[in-house]
C-alpha cells in the first residue's frame, strides 16, 4: 500500500538504527532526473538531504523565503511503499533477497509515475501558469519493521520540494486552496493509482520468480498465496480492531495515525529469532515453498498486457465528472481516468495523452489558459437536447382536454391562465414576480385550469421546504412531490399536466429528465418562472431562447416592506421583540424570522420576555426537556462527525409500529461505531453505517415554558395524538406534565421525558408562507442581498426588516430588488413618469423660480473653474443663463442661498464660497468609504509568494490590499513609472485562480480612452466613467436595477475625476455590493470638472491605501528629477535632470544640414516652441518615433504639429506630396454653457459641428429670444432644439480646420467612433495616400482606410506629434520634449501636476523648453502654496495651523524612553517603555515645563495633531508624573489619542487620560486609546495602535465604581471654556517666566527639604535641556560626521547626568 504525508523528520530520523534489524545494513538511496542533475547518486549523505530540505541545494541555488523575518521553506512530500505482508515474510524472515530487490524494482517503477506528476508555478509578465517539469529530488529509506517489530519492508520516498524548469531550479507548485493544481493534490488524488501500479510491478516480478498470488481486498491488494500472515500483521489486526476489515484507505490511514505508538527498540538477533520462531510455528514448511515455485518459474511466460481504452476511460471520466459538477479541474479528472485503469507503467502519460486527445475532440472544452478547469460536450449536448425537445413540443398540436372528467370552475383565474387555457399549449412558460402567497395562488389556479380541461395534475416542488408550504394549500394537497425525487424510473400519469416551481433553479440535467418523460407520456409541462434567478446560462434561458410560448402574470401585487436601522443587535431584536407583542395583543397575525440557531433563540427569548412585560405570559416559568431534529441525509447519516455523545436517537420498526428511543453514550473513533443506551438502561453497539432511515437523531437541550405559551410539534407525539407541525397553545404549566390546546381540543401531556416541541415564535428566514400575516424579520447587513431578499419575499405581503445596515443602504437594496415598492416608486406615479431621474429632473425644475434657476445653471459652471469661487463670478454666471431677469432678483436668490447655507463661506477669504453641494458630495463620498469598511469578504485570505515574484515593494503592498482587505474600498496611490499596469496584472493573475464562484468580474473604469485602453490592454473589460454613468442612468430610467454584487471595478487615473462623477459612481455601485479599487495619483492632474475626490478620500476618508512610490520607468540617473517633483520641489527638478545630457539622445550625423544637439537638458529662450521643433526634427527616425513632445494648450499644439510636419517635409522625411484635410477639433465647452442661447451666440458657434446622438449636423443658426438653436444635416434637414436638450442628449462641437499630411506622418485619433473601429488617442502613421483621397494608416501591426473627404466621422483625426499633459496623462516614452511656456499663459494652469505629468514621461531622457525658467518656479511655488483642491480643504483649512505645530513637535521630539526623566515617568506609572507613543518635550520659551507629545487622530485613523500633557512634580510620587489634563495641539477632527502601541492585536479605548494611563499600566501589550468626546470605535483602528480588535476593558467599570464620570452635557460648556481660559493664562504666565504671577488655581503647598531637593534636580536637568535645544539647533549647521561625533558625547554627558539625578530621586524608596 501507499501512504502520503509531509516529509517531518530530519535524515538521522530515517536512518536510525531501530528501522533495518532484518537487512543489517541501511539501505539508502538518492532518485529521479532531478537528483541526477544535482550530481546526486548512490547512497544518501545525511547532512546534503537536510540541506536541501531546508531549500539549500548542492549547486548552492537558494529556493527558501523571508516569511515574517523567518527563513521557511517546504521540505516535501513522504511517499511510503509498503509490501504485502508475506513478501515482508519472505524478504526478512525467509531471507529470500529476491523479494526485496523486486521490491526496489516496484518503488522505482511507481517514482518514475510520480516524476511524471511533477510540477511548479512559472509567472511570465504578472501571469502565472502550472508547467509540468518531469523531474523530481527524492531520497530513498528503505525499513524493515513496523511499530509493533513486525516484519514490515517498506521504503520512505522522500519527494523533496525542488524541481528544475526552463533553466532554474524551483519549489514544486504549491497546493494552496485556490489553486486548481498542485503536485501535492495530484499526488493525493492519484495515491490509490500509485499504489496499485507499485503492488503490479511487484506482482509482475513475484510471479515471474513462480510464486502464486491471491486478491485480498479491493484497490489491487493481493498476497502470496500459502505464506502465513497472521503472526506478523499486530498493526493489521490493531488497525482492523478499530474501523474493521472493509473499510476505506481514508478511513485505515486515519485509524493508523489513531493507533500509532513510538517504534520500540529490540535486540536484533533476538527479533529474527522470534520471527523464525512464529513461522514455525505456523507449520510453514519454507523449502517445500522454494521448491514449488521454481518449477512454476521454468514454465511462465510474460503474459500480454490487455490493451488499454484509453479514449474509453477519459469518456466515461468526464461523463462521471460532468454528473457532479458543471466544470471541474484537471486533477479531477486525471484521478477519474486512472481510477478506472489497470496499474500499468506510463500510466499517467497515457491518460495524460488521452485528455489531450479529448481536448482535440472537444469533449473537453478548458476554461481557462492553464488548461485546469474544463466544462464538457455533455453540458452542451444537453442544452442542444432541450432545444430540440422544446422544438418538438412547440410543433405538437394542443392538448386534449377530457369532458367526462373535467371539473367546472367556480372563480375566474388569472390573466396568463385565460390565456393559456385557449392557447393549450404542450410546453409553457409563465412568468411573475411574487412572494411565497402568489406562488400558492398560481399553482392554484393552474391546478383549476387543468381540472376543467379534465386532467390529472402533479406538481414539481424545488425542495422539500416548498413542499411543505404548498402542501399547506387544500386544492395543491396530495398532487405534490419534491424535484430531488425525479429519476429515470420516474413515470407520469399519461395526458397529465406537470407544473414546476421555481422552473428558473432547474440543472440542464433535470430539464432534459422532465422533458424526455413528459414527451414519453404526452403529459403538459408548465414552468412557472418567478424570476428571482436570472442567468443566461441556467436551463429556462434555453427554453426561452427555443422560443417557448411565455405568458406572464401582471396581477402580483407588490409588497410592502419598512426598513428600521439598528446597528445594535439586542436592541434590534429588542425593537423587533416589542413590535411582535404589540401585534400579537392588537389580534394581528405575527411572524418572526432570523436566520441561524443561536439568533432565533435569542429572539424568542426577546420575544418572550415582551410577551410577559405585555402580560401576554403568566404564571411561573417551568423548565422543559425537549428535542431537536437533526436533518440526516445519505451523506451525512455515515458520517460520524454528526453524532455526539448525549444526543437521542430513535428507530422505528416497521414491523412492531414501535419507536424504540435510545441516548448516545460514546461515539466510538476506532471502530467508527455508536454506543446507545435504551430507556431500559440496556447497552447497544451498531456501526455508523449500519444505520439506515429508519433511524432519527435529535439534540436535547431545554426551554422555559409558561402559560400563554405558543409551542410547535417537531414530532411525532403522545402516540401520534401530537404530529409534527401543530401549533399548541400553553393553557398551564406544572411540574411533571402540561395542559395543552391543541387543534382538536385539550390535552394534558406528561414531562417525565424529553418531548418534541419547541417554541413557535420564531423561524428561519423564507421558512413561513402567509398572505396574511406580518412578517417581523431580523436580517444581517449581507442578508440584505438578493439572494436573503429572495428568500423573505417568499414569507408574506408585509414585511417589517430591522437589519444593522444604515438606512440609505438598507433602503437602496430594497429598491433593488423587483419584489418591493419604496417612496422611489410612489415618486414616479407623482411624476407622472415611469422614469424616475425625469421624474426628479421635472420635481426639482418646478421648484426653481428664473432667477433660481440661473443661479443653479451659473454654479455649476463656476464650479468647474474651482472648488472656491467668489459670488461676483457666480452673479456674473448666473447672468448669462437668464438675460431677461432683473438683476436684483438674481442677487436676491443668490443672498437667499447664502442665508440657507447652500452656499458656504470660506473662512479668512472674504467674498468665497464653496457650494454645500459639493461639499455634501465629499461628505457622501468619505462616509460610502465608512460605510463599506469590513463589509466585504477578502479574495484571498494571503496572497501566495509565487503571485507577488518579481513585484517591488509598492506593487506588492497593493496588490495584497486588493487581494486581502474587507473593504468595499480602497485606494492605489501609485506615482507615475511606478508600474501600476505590472500590479494590475499580478492582481488578475490572482483572481483567475479563484473558484468560479468566488471569481469576481473585474471591471476597469476610466476617466479618458487612454486609461481605458491602457486596461484593455492587460486583459480588463474597461469603459470609461461617462459611457458607464451614461448606461447606468439609462437603466435607471428604463426601470432596470443593476448588479454588480460580484463585480470589482477597478477605477485608473482616479485623481481625473471630478467629485460629481465620482459621487454618482460610488452611489450607483455602493449598493449592490460592488468593491472598487480607486487606482491614481494624486500628483498628476486633477480632473477637469471640480473637486478632487481622490486626493480628499487619501487625506480625509477611511480608506485604506496602498502606495506605489518604487519607480520602474526612468532611469536610474533620472529618477531624483522626477521624485523631487513629488516633494515639489521644481527647482531642484531642473538641476537633476542636467544629470542626463542630450547626448543621449540619437541624433542626425553632424555633417547633416538640420543636424543640431542642445547643449543642456533645460533651456530657457525667447521662442522655446522653434527649439521644440528643432530638436524634434534633429533627432533619427526612429527616435523621433520614441519621442513625445507635450505641450499645455491645444492652440500651442496645432502650431507645433503643423512646424514639425512642414519641417520633416523640407528635409525630405516625409513623402513627396502634400494633401490638404479639413478635420474636426474638439471645442472645449464650459459647464451648462449650451443651455443658453446667449452663451452659445458668445461662443461663436454658429457654422461649427455638432454631433447628436451620433449623428453629424451643422449649427446653422440661433435664436437667443426663443432659446433654440437650429441644425443642419448633410442632407439639408433641419433639426429645431431646445437649450435644455443640449445637455439631455450626447451632444459635442467641432471646429472644422485644414490640416496637410504627407506619406510618414503621424497621426492621431481624437475621438472614439465604435462604428468605425476609432479609438481616441491611438497612434496611427501614414502609410500612403491615394488617388481617390483615401488615405492607408498603419500602426506597425494593422492597416486601416480613412476618408475624410467622405465621411464625417473619419475627420476625428490630427497630426500626432505634440499631445497636451492632459492627453499624454497615462502614457510613456523613451524620450520626451516638454515645452514650459509662461508668458501669456493663465496663470492658475501653471501647477505641480503641469510640471511633473511631462517630466513623468520619459524613461531615458526630458528635454524641457520654457520661456521663463526663473517666472516658471517663482508661479509654481506661488500657486502650490495657495491651492485648494477640496472643500474640505477650503472650509477647514485653517484647521492645518494647528496640525502642523503638532507634527514639528513630534518630529523633534525623543521618545519617552531615550531620556532618563522620560524612563522615571513611565516608571512610575508603570507603563511599558516600547510600546509607549508619548515622546519627550524639553522645556524651552514655548512649554517652560517638560511636557510629553501624544499623537492625534480623527476617527478615520488621519493624523489629526498632538495631545501635550505636562510632566508635573507631585508630593506622593517624588518626581515629576503625567498630569491628568492634557492640551490639544490639533484640527477639529481630533478624536482619538495615542498612549499606547500594541503588541498582541488588541486596542481598548479610554475616556480619559487618567484612565487611559491605568489601562495601560493594566494591559501593557493592549493598544491604548483615549477619546476626546466620547466617540465610538474608529475606522482603522490598527493604523493607531497596530491592533485591529478592539475590546471592552471591563477594568473601568471597577476603576469608575466609586466616582462614575458624567457624560458632558450641553450646559457644561461653559464651565469647559473657563478651563480652558484659565490654561490659557497659565500658558501666558509661564511664557513671561514670572514665578511671582499667581495662577487661578495654583495651591500653596507645604515645603519640605526633600521636595525642595526634588525641585533643584528638576530645575537643574530643565537647564540642561534648555541647553541641549542650543546645541540641537547649532548640530543642524554642521558637517554630518561632527554631528555625529558631538550627539555621541552630548547623550554620554546626558545620561550621565539624568541617572545621577534619578539616582537621588529613588533615594529612600
Amino acid at each position: 500500500m501507499l501512504s502520503l504525508s509531509t516529509i517531518k523528520g530530519s535524515a538521522a530520523y530515517y536512518a536510525a538504527e531501530e528501522n533495518y534489524y532484518a537487512m543489517g545494513d541501511l539501505e539508502s538511496v538518492w532518485m529521479g532526473e532531478g537528483a541526477d542533475r544535482l550530481g546526486l547518486s548512490g547512497p544518501i549523505d545525511g547532512a546534503t538531504l537536510d540541506a536541501i530540505a531546508q531549500g539549500k541545494l548542492p549547486d548552492g541555488t537558494e529556493l527558501s523565503r523571508i516569511v515574517d523575518g523567518k527563513q521557511t521553506h517546504r521540505t516535501g512530500y513522504d511517499l511510503t511503499f509498503s509490501a504485502p505482508k508475506s513478501v515482508s515474510v519472505m524478504a526478512l524472515v525467509a531471507g529470500d533477497e529476491r523479494f526485496l530487490d523486486a521490491h526496489h524494482r516496484a518503488v522505482a517503477v511507481a517514482m518514475k509515475e510520480v516524476e511524471a506528476l511533477a510540477s511548479t508555478r512559472i509567472m511570465t509578465d504578472g501571469v502565472t501558469r502550472t508547467e509540468t517539469t518531469g523531474n523530481i529530488v527524492a531520497a530513498l529509506y528503505t525499513h524493515d519493521t513496523s511499530r509493533e517489530l513486525d516484519p514490515q519492508l517498506h521504503t520512505h520516498s522522500l519527494v523533496l520540494n525542488a524541481t528544475y524548469a526552463e533553466g532554474k531550479w524551483r519549489a514544486l507548485s504549491s497546493d494552496a486552496a485556490h489553486m486548481n493544481s498542485g503536485f501535492g493534490k495530484d499526488i493525493f488524488n492519484n495515491k490509490l493509482a500509485l499504489g496499485q501500479i507499485y503492488r503490479h510491478a511487484l506482482r509482475q516480478d513475484v510471479e515471474a520468480m513462480g510464486f502464486e498470488t491471491e486478491v485480498t481486498g479491493k484497490h489491487g491488494l493481493w498476497e502470496l498465496k500459502g505464506v502465513p500472515t497472521e503472526p506478523f500483521s499486530q498493526r493489521s489486526q490493531q488497525i482492523n480492531d478499530a474501523v474493521g476489515p472493509d473499510a476505506s484507505p481514508q478511513s485505515r490511514d486515519a485509524a493508523a495515525l489513531d493507533t500509532r505508538k513510538d517504534k520500540a527498540v529490540a535486540d536484533p538477533d533476538l527479533l529474527i529469532a522470534d520471527w523464525r520462531d512464529r513461522l514455525g510455528k505456523a507449520g510453514f514448511e519454507l523449502p517445500l515453498y522454494l521448491a514449488k515455485a521454481d518449477e512454476r518459474a521454468q514454465g511462465y511466460t510474460v503474459p500480454t498486457p490487455a490493451g488499454t481504452d484509453i479514449t474509453q476511460a477519459v469518456s466515461q471520466a468526464i461523463s462521471i465528472l460532468s454528473d457532479k459538477k458543471v466544470q471541474f479541474s484537471y486533477s479531477e479528472l486525471l484521478a477519474a481516468t486512472v481510477s478506472q485503469l489497470p496499474a500499468e507503467q506510463g500510466l499517467i502519460t497515457q491518460a495524460r495523452e488521452g485528455i489531450e486527445q479529448a481536448i482535440g475532440r472537444e469533449r473537453l472544452i478548458p476554461l481557462d489558459k492553464e488548461k485546469g478547469i474544463f466544462t464538457s460536450d455533455i453540458h452542451l449536448l444537453n442544452e442542444l437536447s432541450i432545444a430540440q425537445l422544446a422544438n418538438e413540443f412547440n410543433q405538437r398540436p394542443p392538448i386534449a382536454t377530457f369532458a367526462e372528467r373535467a371539473t367546472p370552475r367556480d372563480r375566474p383565474y388569472a390573466d396568463a391562465y385565460s390565456v393559456l387555457a385557449q392557447d393549450k399549449a404542450p410546453l409553457a412558460i409563465l412568468s411573475g414576480r411574487g412572494g411565497m402567497a402568489q406562488t400558492i395562488e398560481r399553482m392554484e389556479d393552474a391546478v383549476l385550469m387543468a381540472s376543467e380541461q379534465g386532467r390529472e395534475v402533479t406538481i414539481l416542488a424545488s425542495d422539500n421546504r416548498s413542499a411543505r408550504l404548498l402542501a399547506q394549500s387544500q386544492p395543491l394537497a396530495g398532487n405534490i412531490a419534491p424535484r430531488h425525487t425525479l429519476n429515470s424510473a420516474t413515470v407520469f400519469a399519461p395526458h397529465s399536466t406537470l407544473i414546476v416551481e421555481q422552473s428558473e433553479s432547474l440543472t440542464l440535467k433535470e430539464t432534459l429528465l422532465i422533458l424526455e418523460k413528459a414527451r414519453a407520456s404526452d403529459v403538459q409541462v408548465l414552468m412557472l418562472d418567478s424570476e428571482r434567478q436570472r442567468g443566461v446560462g441556467n436551463a429556462l434561458s434555453v427554453l426561452k431562447q427555443a422560443s417557448v410560448p411565455q405568458y406572464r402574470f401582471y396581477d402580483a401585487p407588490n409588497i410592502e416592506a419598512t426598513v428600521q436601522s439598528l446597528p445594535d443587535k439586542p436592541a434590534r431584536f429588542d425593537a423587533l421583540a416589542q413590535d411582535y407583542a404589540h401585534r400579537l395583543q392588537q389580534g394581528e397575525q405575527v411572524v418572526a424570522q432570523v436566520s441561524g440557531t443561536r439568533d432565533q433563540q435569542q429572539l424568542t427569548s426577546h420575544i418572550r420576555n415582551a410577551l410577559r412585560d405585555s402580560g401576554q405570559l403568566h404564571g411561573q416559568d417551568h423548565t422543559l426537556n425537549v428535542l431537536a431534529p437533526v436533518w440526516l441525509d445519505s451523506k451525512t447519516r455515515h458520517q460520524r462527525d454528526t453524532y455526539r455523545e448525549g444526543m437521542v436517537m430513535e428507530r422505528w420498526d416497521d414491523k412492531g409500529k414501535t419507536m424504540d428511543r435510545y441516548r448516545i453514550d460514546l461515539v466510538a473513533d476506532k471502530t467508527h461505531s455508536l454506543v446507545l443506551t435504551n430507556e431500559q438502561g440496556e447497552k447497544h453497539t451498531i456501526k455508523i453505517r449500519a444505520l439506515d432511515s429508519n433511524w432519527s437523531l435529535f439534540e436535547s437541550k431545554r426551554i422555559e415554558v409558561a402559560a400563554g405559551d405558543t409551542l410547535r410539534v417537531l414530532g411525532r407525539e403522545a402516540e401520534g395524538t401530537l404530529k409534527a407541525q401543530q401549533t399548541l397553545q400553553v393553557l398551564d404549566a406544572a411540574p411533571g406534565h402540561l395542559h395543552l390546546k391543541t387543534p382538536t381540543g385539550e390535552l394534558q401531556l406528561p414531562t417525565d421525558r424529553a418531548l418534541k416541541l419547541d417554541h413557535n415564535y420564531v423561524t428561519g428566514v423564507g421558512v413561513t408562507a402567509s398572505q396574511e400575516a406580518t412578517v417581523l424579520a431580523a436580517m444581517s447587513a449581507r442578508q440584505m442581498s438578493g439572494t436573503g431578499l429572495n428568500q423573505l419575499a417568499r414569507s408574506g405581503q408585509h414585511i417589517h426588516i430591522y437589519t444593522p445596515l444604515d438606512q440609505m443602504r438598507a433602503q437602496s437594496k430594497l429598491a433593488s430588488h423587483p419584489q418591493f415598492q419604496l417612496a422611489s416608486e410612489k415618486l414616479k406615479a407623482h411624476g407622472d413618469s415611469d422614469q424616475l431621474d425625469t421624474a426628479l429632473k421635472q420635481a426639482t425644475a418646478s421648484l426653481h423660480t428664473a432667477a433660481e434657476q440661473a443661479l443653479h445653471l451659473g454654479l455649476a459652471q463656476v464650479e468647474a473653474k474651482g472648488i472656491v469661487f467668489s459670488t461676483s463670478s457666480l452673479l456674473a454666471a448666473a447672468l448669462d443663463f437668464a438675460p431677461a431677469t432683473p438683476i436684483d432678483s438674481i442677487s436676491a436668490a443668490l443672498d437667499d442661498k447664502l442665508a440657507k447655507g447652500d452656499l458656504l463661506p470660506v473662512p479668512g477669504k472674504r467674498g468665497d464660497v464653496v457650494s454645500r453641494a459639493s461639499f455634501d458630495m465629499e461628505k457622501f463620498i468619505i462616509a460610502t468609504i465608512a460605510q463599506g469598511k469590513g463589509t466585504a469578504t477578502p479574495y484571498l485570505q494571503q496572497v501566495p509568494d509565487p503571485q507577488l515574484a518579481g513585484l517591488t515593494p509598492g506593487q506588492a503592498q497593493s496588490t495584497r490590499l486588493i487581494l486581502e482587505s474587507n473593504d468595499q474600498f480602497i485606494a492605489i496611490q501609485g506615482y507615475a513609472g511606478v508600474g501600476k499596469t505590472t500590479q494590475f496584472k499580478a492582481v488578475l493573475s490572482a483572481l483567475d485562480t479563484l473558484p468560479p464562484e468566488q471569481r469576481p468580474t473585474v471591471v476597469g473604469i476610466g476617466p479618458t480612452h487612454r486609461a481605458v485602453h491602457e486596461m484593455q490592454s492587460t486583459g480588463v473589460k474597461a469603459q470609461t466613467l461617462a459611457s458607464f454613468l451614461s448606461e447606468s442612468r439609462l437603466q435607471a430610467m428604463a426601470g432596470e436595477q443593476q448588479d454588480h454584487s460580484r463585480t470589482l471595478f477597478l477605477v485608473d487615473e482616479s485623481s481625473m475625476i471630478g467629485n460629481r462623477d465620482m459621487a454618482e459612481f460610488y452611489q450607483r455601485v455602493a449598493a449592490s455590493g460592488a468593491r472598487v479599487v480607486s487606482s491614481g495619483d494624486t500628483a498628476q492632474l486633477k480632473a477637469i470638472s471640480s473637486g478632487a475626490p481622490f486626493q480628499l478620500m487619501q487625506e480625509r476618508s477611511a480608506v485604506d491605501v496602498a502606495v506605489m512610490k518604487e519607480i520602474v520607468r526612468q532611469r536610474p540617473e533620472l529618477k531624483p528629477a522626477i521624485y523631487s517633483l513629488i516633494d515639489g520641489n521644481l527647482t531642484q527638478s531642473l538641476a537633476q535632470r542636467e544629470a542626463v545630457q542630450p547626448a543621449v539622445v540619437p541624433r542626425d550625423p553632424a555633417n547633416k544640414p538640420d543636424a543640431w544637439t542642445p547643449d543642456r537638458s533645460v533651456i530657457e529662450a525667447k521662442n522655446p516652441a522653434e527649439l521644440v521643433v528643432k530638436d524634434y526634427v534633429s533627432r533619427t527616425r526612429l527616435t523621433r518615433d520614441n519621442t513625445m513632445v507635450i505641450v499645455h494648450l491645444n492652440e500651442v499644439r496645432h502650431g507645433i504639429n503643423a512646424a514639425i510636419h512642414q519641417a520633416l517635409f523640407d528635409k525630405g522625411e516625409l513623402g513627396s506630396r502634400q494633401s490638404s484635410l479639413t478635420i474636426l477639433d474638439p471645442v472645449r465647452i464650459e459647464e451648462n454653457s449650451l443651455r443658453s442661447s446667449e452663451q452659445v451666440q458668445k461662443n461663436a458657434l454658429l457654422g461649427k459641428v455638432a454631433v447628436l446622438d451620433q449623428h453629424y449636423y451643422t449649427i446653422s443658426g440661433i435664436d437667443p429670444q426663443a432659446g433654440t438653436m437650429t441644425i443642419k444635416d448633410n442632407e439639408g434637414k433641419v433639426r429645431l432644439i431646445s437649450n435644455i436638450e443640449n445637455t439631455a442628449h450626447d451632444l459635442a462641437i467641432y471646429q472644422p480646420r485644414e490640416i496637410k499630411v504627407s506619406e510618414g506622418d503621424k497621426i492621431r485619433f481624437t475621438r472614439t467612433v465604435n462604428e468605425h473601429g476609432h479609438v481616441a488617442n491611438s497612434q496611427w502613421q501614414v502609410k500612403r495616400i491615394e488617388d481617390n483621397g483615401a488615405i492607408v494608416l498603419h500602426d506597425g501591426n494593422n492597416e486601416k482606410i480613412v476618408r475624410p473627404d467622405q465621411f464625417k466621422e473619419d475627420q476625428h483625426i490630427d497630426l500626432g506629434y505634440a499631445i497636451t499633459a492632459y492627453g499624454a496623462q497615462g502614457a510613456s516614452s523613451t524620450y520626451a520634449i516638454e515645452l514650459q511656456a509662461i508668458k501669456g499663459v493663465n496663470r492658475n494652469l501653471i501647477t505641480l501636476s503641469s510640471a511633473y505629468v511631462p517630466a513623468s514621461r520619459a524613461k531615458e531622457h526630458m528635454q524641457t523648453y520654457t520661456d521663463d525658467k526663473e517666472g516658471w518656479i517663482n508661479l509654481l511655488n506661488k500657486n502650490l502654496k495657495s491651492q485648494v483642491s477640496t472643500a474640505h480643504d477650503a472650509l477647514e483649512g485653517d484647521q492645518i495651523k494647528g496640525q502642523k505645530v503638532a507634527d514639528m513637535l513630534l518630529g523633534t521630539a525623543s521618545p519617552m524612553r531615550s531620556t532618563a526623566l522620560g524612563r522615571h515617568v513611565l516608571k512610575t506609572h508603570q507603563l511599558d517603555e516600547q510600546q509607549h507613543m508619548g515622546k519627550y518635550i524639553a522645556p524651552g520659551k514655548k512649554y517652560p515645563t517638560p511636557h510629553a507629545a501624544f499623537p492625534v487622530w480623527d476617527n478615520n485613523g488621519k493624523p489629526a495633531g498632538a495631545a501635550m500633557v505636562e510632566l508635573q512634580s507631585h508630593h506622593q510620587n517624588k518626581g515629576p508624573t503625567l498630569d491628568g489634563e492634557y492640551r490639544l495641539v490639533a484640527n477639529e477632527r481630533a478624536e482619538f489619542i495615542g498612549l499606547q502601541r500594541a503588541s498582541n492585536g488588541e486596542t481598548r479605548i479610554a475616556t480619559s487620560l487618567e484612565d487611559g494611563i491605568a489601562m495601560a499600566t493594566k494591559h501593557p501589550q493592549s493598544g491604548i486609546l483615549v477619546s476626546i468626546h466620547g466617540t465610538p470605535a474608529p475606522f482603522n483602528v490598527n493604523r493607531m495602535t497596530g491592533g485591529k480588535l478592539v475590546v471592552s476593558d471591563t477594568d473601568i467599570q471597577h476603576l469608575n465604581k466609586d466616582s462614575e464620570r458624567e457624560l458632558p452635557l450641553p450646559q457644561d460648556m461653559a464651565t469647559k471654556d473657563a478651563k480652558r481660559q484659565d490654561e490659557l493664562i497659565k500658558a501666558v504666565a509661564r511664557e513671561k517666566e514670572q514665578p511671582d504671577i499667581k495662577l487661578p488655581d495654583d495651591k500653596q503647598q507645604a515645603v519640605n527639604r526633600d521636595d525642595k531637593r526634588l525641585h533643584n534636580d528638576i530645575n537643574q536637568l530643565n537647564k540642561d535641556a534648555e541647553l541641549s535645544e542650543r546645541q540641537l539647533r547649532k548640530l543642524a549647521e554642521i558637517r554630518d560626521m561632527a554631528k555625529a561625533k558631538f550627539t555621541h558625547e552630548l547623550h554620554d554627558k546626558l545620561d550621565k547626568l539624568e541617572r545621577e539625578i534619578i539616582k537621588e530621586l529613588t533615594k529612600g524608596e
